[in-house]
């Protein structure tokens, strides 16, 4: 927040923050965030970074992001997925693109590796 302050991105960029309970997506229970965060959300996501929750809270942890935020993303979407190196991360990645059918990623070696999602 304060970053974003110092950059005056202000009117661009909101920061919302949330608990985490358990959650049921597509059939499977996940320790997720609250989304009772999703009537904050008015207007269309440009820019979405996963970063949690961290892998130690469940398998897989970060797969619900996109099941649950599809439908407020804007039409040039980009993704970016942090800690790619991590299989979780990686078998995320490959079942968001399975399922969703229309983005494709591109891996950045960064040092915990990163993945980079645009819808095709």
């Amino acid at each position: 927040r304060q970053r974003i302050t110092l950059e005056t991105l202000e009117k661009y960029s909101e920061v919302i923050t949330s608990e985490l309970k358990y959650i049921t997506v597509n059939g499977e229970s996940y320790h997720w965030y609250d989304t009772s965060f999703l009537e904050k959300i008015d207007r269309k996501i440009e820019l979405l970074i996963v970063d949690g929750p961290p892998r130690i809270i469940n398998k897989n942890a970060r797969y619900p992001a996109l099941p649950i935020l599809k439908d407020h993303f804007s039409d040039n979407i980009i993704i970016l997925v942090d800690d790619g190196k991590r299989k979780d991360d990686l078998d995320t990645v490959k079942r968001w693109i399975d399922e969703l059918d229309y983005f494709e990623s591109e891996f950045i070696a960064t040092e915990k590796g990163a993945y980079i999602l645009r819808k095709k």
